[in-house]
């Protein structure tokens, strides 16, 4: 008899949510106080689900936002300001508790975060100039994009910014602020986004007072591979990293070091990369014995990048007799380091 096939049960997932919608959470307010000093505000804090809908009505989803509105009775000229952070894919926790809000998680220059933290009012808040709303991005921290909707139509650098002007509209009616100054605040990605929702916002009517840029990044071309104003960049902060572990530069005040790198990269190593192969080998070598002079890695790895070395491969390098690679936001901060296999290191 011949062999059958054996047969297996295939479940697919058809997309379906497999528990109903939940219901959306009513708004939830706190009234607190903010203490600097001898400076004292009294404010609210308000979390709520913010509905967007397309122009036709369709439901978008819904937008998490968190605010902080002062007390004061006369509002009439008092400014609110829209922050984020980038990503894209990050809530806007980053300069909320990280930075600007009224209350901050405290940190200790570079030593890691007790845990549990125990959060401060924020002296750096800008709660005594402006009310403070944090918006989610669509489909991060709790805005959920609506069951049905194509959440390609929001991720993306044009439905992302119309995403936020709806949550700005809806925000500004729901609290009866149309007539207050409006001001954006973005931080990486979130200046991207700026640059896009204020003509979002212009093309709607909506005016603003002024857009905040902070860790401006309106052009990804330095930052990608292969551009050698990157290469200049970064250098300064390859020389002052060796520095801080050792590296290089041992005795020299790490200011000092940092100088001394930016003059080598007006002087020499800019004009070296600006004439690429044009250089002779010899020329390449001698830049290679300073650039490890002041950078902490063997001038014959150097030598073999032809001066180039990329900010993933100078983490895992310059630390890798210790087992460490730095950090890419902070290089101060290290970690045990990764395998190859596991993958991407940022």
């Amino acid at each position: 008899m011949a062999e059958t096939s054996p047969s297996f049960t295939v479940t697919m997932n058809d997309g379906k949510s497999a528990k109903p919608e939940q219901p959306v959470p009513e708004p939830a307010s706190k009234q607190l106080t903010w203490t600097s000093g001898k400076q004292t505000i009294k404010y609210t804090a308000t979390a709520e689900m913010l509905p967007l809908h397309t122009d036709d009505g369709t439901l978008i989803g819904h937008m998490f936002a968190l605010s902080y509105v002062s007390d004061a009775a006369d509002k009439s000229d008092r400014p609110v300001t829209f922050c984020w952070n980038g990503g894209p894919g990050g809530s806007s926790a980053m300069v909320n508790i990280g930075g600007l809000g009224p209350r901050r998680v405290p940190i200790n220059t570079i030593k890691q975060l007790p845990c549990p933290t125990k959060p401060e009012d924020n002296p750096y808040s800008l709660l005594p100039t402006t009310d403070l709303v944090y918006l989610d991005a669509m489909g991060t921290g709790y805005s959920k994009v609506a069951e049905g909707y194509d959440p390609k139509k929001v991720w993306g650098v044009d439905g992302d910014a119309d995403a936020f002007m709806r949550g700005i509209a809806q925000w500004l009616t729901t609290h009866e602020r149309w007539n207050t100054p409006l001001y954006l605040y973005g931080e990486s990605y979130g200046t991207m986004r700026n640059s896009v929702l204020m003509r979002v916002l212009g093309e709607r009517g909506i005016a603003l007072t002024g857009v905040i840029e902070q860790s401006t990044i309106l052009d990804y071309a330095p930052t990608l591979s292969g551009n050698d104003l990157y290469y200049m960049g970064m250098l300064p902060v390859y020389a002052a990293t060796a520095n801080y572990f050792g590296k290089a530069g041992a005795g020299v005040d790490q200011f000092e070091w940092f100088d001394r790198a930016w003059r080598f990269v007006d002087e020499k190593y800019g004009r070296a990369l600006i004439a690429s192969d044009s250089i002779t080998p010899e020329e390449e070598h001698e830049l290679a014995v300073e650039m490890s002079e002041l950078i902490g890695l063997p001038a014959e790895f150097i030598e073999g990048k032809h001066l180039r070395i990329e900010l993933d491969i100078f983490r895992k390098t310059i630390m890798a007799d210790e087992g460490l690679f730095t950090g890419r936001y902070d290089t101060r901060f290290t970690e045990p380091a990764y395998m190859d296999v596991q993958g991407d290191n940022e």
